[in-house]
Protein backbone atom coordinates (compact mmCIF):
# COMPACT_ATOMS: atom_id res chain seq x y z
CA UNK A 1 0.00 0.00 0.00
CA UNK A 2 1.12 3.45 -0.78
CA UNK A 3 0.27 6.63 0.53
CA UNK A 4 1.03 10.28 -0.26
CA UNK A 5 2.14 12.48 2.24
CA UNK A 6 0.70 16.07 1.99
CA UNK A 7 1.51 18.11 5.20
CA UNK A 8 -2.23 18.60 6.25
CA UNK A 9 -4.45 16.14 4.21
CA UNK A 10 -2.08 12.99 4.78
CA UNK A 11 -4.46 9.83 5.06
CA UNK A 12 -2.43 6.64 5.93
CA UNK A 13 -3.09 2.76 7.44
CA UNK A 14 -1.34 1.43 10.10
CA UNK A 15 -1.40 -1.84 11.08
CA UNK A 16 0.93 -3.14 13.51
CA UNK A 17 0.25 -5.97 15.89
CA UNK A 18 1.13 -2.89 18.47
CA UNK A 19 -0.76 0.15 16.82
CA UNK A 20 -4.23 -0.12 14.65
CA UNK A 21 -5.08 3.19 13.42
CA UNK A 22 -6.77 4.28 10.38
CA UNK A 23 -7.47 7.76 9.20
CA UNK A 24 -5.60 11.65 8.82
CA UNK A 25 -2.24 12.57 10.77
CA UNK A 26 -4.64 13.93 13.53
CA UNK A 27 -5.22 10.46 14.60
CA UNK A 28 -1.50 9.77 14.82
CA UNK A 29 -0.85 13.24 16.11
CA UNK A 30 -3.30 12.53 19.22
CA UNK A 31 -1.55 8.98 20.15
CA UNK A 32 1.78 10.41 20.09
CA UNK A 33 0.51 13.14 22.65
CA UNK A 34 -1.53 10.76 24.66
CA UNK A 35 1.82 8.66 24.98
CA UNK A 36 4.35 11.40 25.73
CA UNK A 37 2.08 12.95 28.23
CA UNK A 38 3.02 9.88 30.52
CA UNK A 39 6.65 11.42 30.75
CA UNK A 40 7.38 14.35 33.11
CA UNK A 41 9.04 17.31 31.06
CA UNK A 42 8.26 16.38 27.56
CA UNK A 43 7.32 19.39 25.40
CA UNK A 44 7.12 18.46 22.18
CA UNK A 45 7.94 15.57 19.66
CA UNK A 46 8.89 15.60 15.89
CA UNK A 47 9.28 13.08 13.55
CA UNK A 48 11.02 14.12 10.41
CA UNK A 49 13.09 12.16 7.45
CA UNK A 50 17.17 12.91 7.83
CA UNK A 51 17.04 16.19 6.39
CA UNK A 52 14.67 17.53 8.90
CA UNK A 53 11.76 17.98 6.65
CA UNK A 54 9.26 17.29 9.48
CA UNK A 55 6.44 14.78 8.86
CA UNK A 56 4.68 14.88 11.72
CA UNK A 57 4.75 17.59 14.66
CA UNK A 58 3.04 16.98 18.32
CA UNK A 59 3.14 19.80 20.88
CA UNK A 60 2.70 18.77 24.04
CA UNK A 61 3.20 21.98 25.92
CA UNK A 62 2.38 24.72 23.91
CA UNK A 63 5.30 27.18 23.76
CA UNK A 64 7.40 29.96 21.82
CA UNK A 65 10.29 28.01 21.58
CA UNK A 66 8.98 24.43 19.51
CA UNK A 67 8.24 26.48 16.46
CA UNK A 68 12.17 26.80 16.62
CA UNK A 69 12.85 23.65 17.37
CA UNK A 70 10.02 22.28 14.93
CA UNK A 71 11.96 23.87 11.75
CA UNK A 72 14.05 21.94 9.58
CA UNK A 73 17.26 23.80 10.22
CA UNK A 74 17.00 22.68 13.61
CA UNK A 75 15.80 19.34 12.67
CA UNK A 76 18.44 18.51 10.19
CA UNK A 77 21.15 19.01 13.02
CA UNK A 78 20.93 14.51 13.35
CA UNK A 79 21.56 14.12 9.65
CA UNK A 80 24.85 16.57 9.98
CA UNK A 81 26.14 15.02 12.88
CA UNK A 82 25.37 11.52 11.91
CA UNK A 83 28.21 11.84 8.47
CA UNK A 84 30.44 13.83 11.11
CA UNK A 85 30.44 10.78 13.07
CA UNK A 86 30.91 8.57 9.86
CA UNK A 87 33.76 10.64 8.70
CA UNK A 88 35.52 10.38 11.82
CA UNK A 89 35.08 6.59 11.70
CA UNK A 90 33.01 6.31 14.58
CA UNK A 91 29.85 3.99 12.52
CA UNK A 92 26.47 4.95 12.19
CA UNK A 93 24.52 6.68 15.11
CA UNK A 94 21.46 5.57 16.13
CA UNK A 95 20.61 8.40 18.70
CA UNK A 96 21.99 12.02 20.00
CA UNK A 97 21.19 13.94 22.92
CA UNK A 98 22.03 17.44 23.73
CA UNK A 99 21.21 19.40 26.65
CA UNK A 100 20.62 22.77 27.17
CA UNK A 101 19.88 25.78 29.51
CA UNK A 102 16.57 24.95 29.87
CA UNK A 103 15.77 21.97 27.52
CA UNK A 104 17.14 18.66 26.08
CA UNK A 105 16.72 17.32 22.68
CA UNK A 106 16.68 13.73 21.86
CA UNK A 107 17.17 12.59 18.56
CA UNK A 108 16.51 8.67 17.86
CA UNK A 109 17.08 7.77 14.10
CA UNK A 110 14.77 4.55 12.56
CA UNK A 111 15.66 4.30 9.37
CA UNK A 112 14.79 6.70 7.04
CA UNK A 113 12.89 8.86 9.91
CA UNK A 114 14.32 10.96 12.84
CA UNK A 115 12.13 10.83 16.14
CA UNK A 116 12.95 14.35 17.89
CA UNK A 117 11.52 14.68 21.83
CA UNK A 118 12.08 17.87 23.15
CA UNK A 119 11.78 18.02 26.53
CA UNK A 120 12.23 20.33 29.59
CA UNK A 121 15.63 20.39 31.49
CA UNK A 122 14.86 18.58 34.20
CA UNK A 123 13.36 16.05 32.42
CA UNK A 124 15.32 12.89 32.76
CA UNK A 125 17.07 11.29 30.07
CA UNK A 126 16.85 7.56 30.65
CA UNK A 127 12.92 8.13 30.79
CA UNK A 128 13.19 10.18 27.14
CA UNK A 129 15.23 7.18 26.07
CA UNK A 130 12.23 4.89 27.01
CA UNK A 131 9.99 6.69 25.29
CA UNK A 132 11.75 7.07 22.14
CA UNK A 133 11.82 2.94 22.45
CA UNK A 134 8.05 3.57 23.01
CA UNK A 135 7.25 5.50 19.84
CA UNK A 136 9.82 3.26 18.06
CA UNK A 137 7.17 0.32 16.55
CA UNK A 138 5.04 3.34 15.42
CA UNK A 139 7.89 5.30 13.59
CA UNK A 140 8.68 2.28 11.94
CA UNK A 141 4.61 2.03 10.65
CA UNK A 142 5.25 5.42 9.50
CA UNK A 143 8.20 4.90 7.92
CA UNK A 144 6.74 2.23 5.98
CA UNK A 145 3.81 4.02 5.09
CA UNK A 146 4.62 7.01 4.00
CA UNK A 147 5.91 7.92 0.45
CA UNK A 148 7.03 11.74 -0.04
CA UNK A 149 6.18 13.00 -3.57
Amino acid sequence: MMTAFCSKNTYLTLKSPMFQLSGDMSEVRQLITDVATGTPGVVGVVISDKDGVPVLKAAIESNNLLEGCFRHQFLSVFGTLSEHGQKMCLGPTSSIMATFDDYQVVHTYQDPLVLTIIASNEALTGQLMSLASALKPLVCDIAKTIVVM
